[in-house]
């Protein structure tokens, strides 16, 4: 066994921390030493095994106030722990992590949580994105979409992984025909393209 860092701005309840955390679990429980960091929000929003070590590096302001701060806080970090692996999630906080653990000879996969064309990076964050995700030991997309996107700049170290499911499993008859989807209210999650996808299939 050994030792994994995951890095993400907060565990508040999204989707991208849902991942996170079903991670970090599944690791502790097979015996690793599970280190998650955050950096915006230092509480969790979802239950996390006992073993788990949480690292508080939130910053008061704005991204570009503290980036900086962030950078020099998580390399004093990754030099004291020496951790096997670093798990890094969404785009502005791997672009800390890879600035971070450069030249620390520590491994370093990106995870992708976002559609980079229309999130709210700014055009320069966009370019650092493509910039550096070459320098990732790995860069994981949830779609084949965000791979084409940054086109060969990732080169062999891309990977498109979906999204995993924890529902629980029910057995027997369903009384309720109900179909349920959740998402924000946002431009990006195209919830007009699930209506028409439902209703070309739901006869």
């Amino acid at each position: 066994m050994g030792k994994i860092f995951f890095v993400s701005g907060s565990l508040i309840r999204g989707g991208a921390q849902r991942v996170l955390t079903l991670l970090a679990n599944a690791y502790a429980q097979r015996g690793w030493e599970v280190h998650i960091v955050l950096l915006l929000r230092g509480e969790p929003g979802y239950p996390l095994e006992d073993s788990i070590q949480l690292h508080d590096l939130t910053q008061k302001g704005s991204y570009y106030k503290n980036v900086f701060r962030w950078v020099a806080a998580l390399r004093a970090l990754l030099r004291q722990e020496r951790p096997d692996a670093v798990v890094s999630f969404a785009g502005r906080v791997n672009l800390i992590t890879l600035l971070a653990a450069a030249g620390t000879g520590i491994p370093v996969l990106v995870s992708e949580r976002n559609d980079p064309a229309h999130d709210r990076r700014s055009g320069l964050e966009r370019r650092l994105c493509k910039l550096f995700y070459g320098r990732a030991d790995c860069v994981v997309f949830q779609t084949e979409y965000q791979r084409r996107y940054y086109g060969k700049r990732c080169g062999h170290n891309a990977c498109v992984i979906g999204n995993p499911i924890s529902a629980p499993v029910y057995r027997g008859e369903h009384p309720s025909g109900d179909i349920l989807s959740v998402g924000k209210l946002m431009a990006q999650k195209n919830h007009p393209m699930l209506i028409r996808a439902f209703a070309a299939i739901a006869a």
